[in-house]
């Protein structure tokens, strides 16, 4: 009985890890695929609606909503971590190198866990330029 509840209680942990690393894995994959193309299908990774609101407050940013830049450099690609916050809470975290200065980035977002993973939420930069 107790290698059983044993047996039980370790595969849970396990499994339990594989999961958040899966989710982990999936954001990690999507910054990284978007980071080298960002010309890739979003709605891959995003629902609907995300995209629709990146789309709506691109208009009056100076650099991407999603990875809070305008240039993509290889210190980016290569520091990306992704942290579990809450449940369905994230954050991306990188940094990025440019004349000695380091600029660190951390971005919440959050996903769904449903048939499909899927980015649902990107937490808004506080940082807003003013184009119109």
């Amino acid at each position: 009985m107790i290698k059983k509840l044993s047996f039980v209680l370790f595969s849970c942990l396990i499994f339990g890890q594989q999961s958040q690393n899966l989710e982990e894995k999936f954001i990690k994959e999507f910054y990284v695929s978007y980071m080298n193309d960002d010309k890739i299908d979003l709605s891959n990774y995003m629902s609907r609606s995300l995209i629709n609101k990146i789309n709506q407050a691109q208009k009056t940013l100076d650099f991407s909503y999603i990875t809070r830049s305008q240039d993509i450099t290889n210190d980016m690609l290569k520091s990306i971590e992704v942290k579990k916050l809450s449940n369905k809470w994230y954050q991306v975290n990188y940094y990025s190198i440019f004349n000695k200065d380091t600029t660190f980035f951390k971005i919440p977002l959050k996903i769904s866990k449903g048939n499909h993973l899927k980015i649902v939420d990107i937490a808004a930069p506080k940082k807003l330029s003013n184009k119109k």
